[in-house]
């Protein structure tokens, strides 16, 4: 392997595990698939590291959203 391509492996591997430090206090999936999306990574990326299928994930960042989008209307609108 290229040195190119050994940087970007231990790149991915540097990656998962702050991402791993960075979830493990949080209780549920919904909680993980939040901040890690809100860190940056796409829910592909989320899904292989939580070890998930890809359409739970996006069903998780969509109610997510909702939730969020339902927070921010106003009351009495």
């Amino acid at each position: 392997m290229n040195d190119f391509g050994e940087l970007t492996k231990e790149l991915k591997f540097t990656n998962r595990l702050l991402a791993q430090i960075l979830i493990k206090d949080k209780e549920s999936n919904t909680e993980r698939i939040g901040l890690l999306e809100r860190s940056g990574l796409l829910p592909s990326e989320i899904a292989d590291l939580l070890n998930m299928k890809l359409n739970n994930v996006t069903a998780t960042l969509s109610n997510i959203r909702k939730a969020e989008a339902k927070k921010q209307k106003p009351k009495g609108g």
